[in-house]
């Protein structure tokens, strides 16, 4: 979890940020005063040494 400070318009609002991953999901919380926010994402799994066989052909 991280805490921040965010002033926009001389509004200044304490958040609470938390992010982490589930199985092949990256999933993200907002939180600040009584709102919460809960955001996911799919994640494509790559196979393991894939990108570094694509960039040893580039060379």
């Amino acid at each position: 979890m991280n805490d921040f400070r965010v002033d926009a318009d001389g509004v200044i609002i304490d958040v609470i940020l938390a992010a982490y991953f589930t199985d092949q999901t990256k999933q993200t919380h907002t939180l600040h005063a009584l709102r919460h926010q809960h955001f996911r994402q799919k994640i494509a799994a790559v196979p393991q040494g894939t990108t570094m066989e694509i960039m040893k052909k580039k060379k």
